[in-house]
């Protein structure tokens, strides 16, 4: 897929992504960019990653920069299977043009607790904005990809595994999309920051724990 990191952008605007509970349980990873992305859907879907089935609530939340409401929130109950899952918030108010928003899954481990420890969560930003002149009037994931429309992109070609489920070289595009915006990289630093030692070695564990996570969504993949 063609896609290259858009750099034009903010700095790093994703946190809290793929934190454990405390004692083991399943951790969740929102697939959202590094640095605030565009969509141009006005009723986006958006996509997770579980390492594990949960019986757990989920809260899917967007809210808008400083507003305590938010503009919208889903809680999915029951069961959920491990691996990439989706929401799409075609029901939901629309997303307004040329505003940042702020996207958090949370995962309910514990109710009763308000520590982060105990109640994985992974959230970022993306903005709605207009298509550009020379997208194609019906673009697939490369014509996202090419316009730097990353959420996009993943969006067209998870529904086109959906339809497709033994494709193995569109998994494999979805792969690509996620290595190339570091979706499962817990931990990262200024690069000045680099220098110093505990900053360094956090940065590459975190590494090595992004590619054996996305070693075992390939596998899952399969």
């Amino acid at each position: 897929v063609p896609y290259t990191v858009d750099d034009r952008g903010e700095g790093e605007a994703r946190f809290g992504g793929g934190a454990r509970a405390e004692g083991g349980g399943p951790t969740i990873f929102l697939l959202i960019a590094q640095r605030p992305g565009k969509t141009i859907k006005a009723h986006p879907t958006i996509y997770w990653y579980l390492t594990d089935d949960t019986e757990a609530d989920l809260d899917i939340v967007i809210s808008r920069p400083n507003q305590v409401d938010p503009l919208i929130k889903r809680t999915l109950t029951g069961h959920k299977k491990a691996g990439i899952n989706a929401l799409e918030l075609a029901d939901e108010k629309e997303l307004a043009q040329g505003v940042q928003y702020k996207v958090t899954v949370y995962l309910w481990l514990d109710r009763g607790s308000t520590g982060n420890g105990s109640n994985p969560f992974s959230a970022g930003f993306l903005t709605h904005t207009a298509a550009p002149a020379d997208l194609p009037a019906d673009p697939d994931q490369f014509a996202y990809a090419r316009a730097k429309l990353w959420y996009d992109a993943v969006d067209s070609v998870s529904r086109k595994i959906a339809a497709n489920p033994t494709d193995i070289h569109l998994r494999r595009q979805r792969i690509s999309l996620l290595e190339k915006e570091h979706v499962f990289l817990t931990f990262s630093a200024p690069a000045d920051q680099l220098k110093i030692p505990g900053v360094k070695d956090a940065a590459q564990s975190a590494a090595s724990a992004e590619k054996e996570m996305l070693q075992k969504v390939a596998e899952g993949e399969k």
